[in-house]
């Protein structure tokens, strides 16, 4: 997805309420942003069970968002 910021400032927080660090290292500018999710269903079907996010941001112009693999719920992947 795309994501543009005037001040220079990308943050996300994660599920415990920390802030992680500024994202948009580049200063102000537009930005790409590419999120990898491992282990949602697992997560989603048992509280011991973790998720894992890749979250990569990087200088890019605004593009149409594109999901390159998605996999309706109940289906894994098999490769």
């Amino acid at each position: 997805m795309s994501y543009r910021t005037a001040k220079g400032t990308l943050s996300l927080v994660d599920g415990q309420g920390q802030s992680m660090p500024n994202l948009a290292a580049m200063g102000p500018g537009d930005y790409r942003v590419r999120v990898h999710i491992r282990g949602r269903e697992a997560a989603e079907n048992s509280i011991d069970a973790t998720a894992h996010l890749l979250i990569m941001v990087f200088p890019g112009k605004e593009r149409k968002p594109v999901i390159y693999r998605d996999y309706p719920r109940g289906e894994t992947n098999k490769d």
